[in-house]
């Protein structure tokens, strides 16, 4: 059950969500696992819903997350309203085929972004979906169908790209005790790290349509036991002792899709074609 705003509604509802419905999220892997048909519209609600249990667990379990002790309601709901919407937008730049179509993109000045926006940047490379989300994002804040503010649009793309700076809007939202640099750190670590939103959906969609049950672990039990602590002056994620065990499945659940699902022979060949 996936509930949501009237706000990410209209974002949910934007033809440039939509059209990830049409882009399978596994590729070339149907060919080998013929389940494997779903696609990117799916994972992105999933990855939003699951961002939001992980944000719940962050923002107000104060016994094991001290950022639950420490910001207002006010800055408990943005955190969580930006953590979300970054969660169902980090894919939306992915073109047709997924990632093996990534070689085939333009080159990164070709897409026109803002260049106050990245940290130093070669723009002589080739883009990546992340980029193109990043356009496609600064969109969603633009024209008729605008569905995004355009700070709100730049916090998200500076949390789902790691090149992109840390905004002026972002540190406006926090009280001066906070640390607002550092909490984007961690806040950007949930949509990419090593426990994130994306990872954590990915893992259990996938193995469910294609299949295997390489990639089931207990996804309520390790988001309970997370928790945010201070160490040398950052913000980090925690996880208690009991919840050791089940970070190590979803580890080794993420390692034997790679081996085999993802990095499977005639998958990687019909890709490398």
């Amino acid at each position: 059950i996936i509930s949501f705003s009237e706000r990410e509604k209209a974002v949910i509802d934007h033809p440039y969500v939509q059209r990830l419905r049409y882009i399978r999220q596994l590729a070339f892997v149907s060919f080998v696992y013929p389940g494997a048909v779903h696609d990117r519209f799916s994972h992105s609600l999933g990855a939003m819903h699951v961002a939001g249990r992980m944000a719940d667990q962050f923002l107000y379990n104060e016994e094991y997350s001290v950022l639950a002790r420490i910001l207002s309601e006010k800055e408990k709901e943005l955190l969580k309203f930006f953590a979300r919407l970054a969660a169902l937008l980090h894919d939306a730049g992915h073109p047709p085929f997924s990632h093996a179509a990534e070689l085939g993109m333009p080159k990164f000045k070709e897409l026109k972004l803002p260049k106050k926006w990245f940290l130093k940047n070669s723009e002589s490379r080739t883009a990546t979906h992340e980029d193109f989300s990043v356009l496609i994002i600064k969109s969603l804040a633009e024209g008729k169908n605008q569905v995004l503010s355009k700070d709100e649009a730049e916090i998200i793309v500076s949390l789902i790209h790691k090149k992109v700076t840390v905004p002026e809007s972002w540190k406006q939202i926090f009280s001066s005790n906070i640390k607002s640099e550092n909490l984007h750190d961690l806040a950007r670590s949930w949509i990419s790290g090593d426990v994130d939103a994306d990872r954590m959906d990915y893992l259990l969609r996938d193995s469910y349509f294609t299949g295997v049950p390489y990639g089931s672990y207990d996804i309520s039990w390790l988001i309970n036991n997370l928790g945010v602590v201070t160490r040398n002056n950052s913000y980090i994620t925690s996880i208690s002792e009991s919840g050791v065990h089940s970070f190590e499945h979803y580890i080794l659940a993420r390692f034997n899709m790679f081996a085999q699902v993802y990095f499977h022979k005639t998958v990687r060949c019909f890709e490398y074609y």
